[in-house]
């Protein structure tokens, strides 16, 4: 049995947000582990992680919760390898209407400013111009609120476009080796 993917996107999430320098959450790291437990998987590590309580050493979870991952078949990502899948995860949420636009954004716009990514590699222009034009209607929302409304609308339908080409373009070798199932 294979990881479900919303549990591996969790673990995607985890893994970008941490390597970004973010803190992860300990409970959010045992409630991963009793998730994935419900749905049916079981490894050494997995028990381990579920079994800490949250006071317990951030270190030890995470050593656990990536032992867990390469325990249940998932390939450990790092580098351009694990943001570029995390955005991928990022657009595939949001045309799957899991994640809002903003939240869609916001992670990229983390990925910008904790990183030295190369968006114009990755993502090209149009793409990056994307962050651009967020951030534009941002701005605009704090003076005509009805004027950000409309460019909203048509900010969705260019976003849902690039996010779309985005993921029909060719991919890496990261889905053949993650390890995960496409089971909900």
């Amino acid at each position: 049995m294979q990881m479900r993917q919303d549990d591996y996107d969790n673990a995607i999430k985890f893994l970008a947000l941490r390597a970004m320098g973010v803190q992860c959450e300990q409970r959010k790291l045992i409630d991963w582990a009793f998730t994935v437990l419900e749905h049916g998987l079981e490894s050494k590590h997995l028990l381990w992680l579920a079994g800490l309580s949250e006071n317990s050493d951030i270190l030890d979870m995470l050593d656990f919760f990536e032992a867990a991952l390469i325990e249940l078949g998932a390939k450990p990502l790092e580098g351009d390898e694990l943001l570029s899948e995390f955005v991928r995860m990022t657009c595939r949420q949001f045309l799957e209407k899991k994640i809002s636009a903003d939240r869609a954004m916001n992670r990229l716009n983390r990925i910008c400013d904790h990183t030295e990514w190369d968006f114009d590699r990755e993502f090209n222009l149009p793409f990056f111009n994307l962050l651009q034009e967020s951030d534009h209607i941002y701005h605009v929302r704090q003076s005509d609120p009805a004027l950000a409304d409309k460019l909203s609308i048509e900010f969705n339908t260019s976003m849902t476009d690039e996010f779309k080409r985005y993921l029909d373009a060719p991919v890496s070798s990261i889905a053949q080796h993650s390890g995960l199932s496409t089971q909900h």
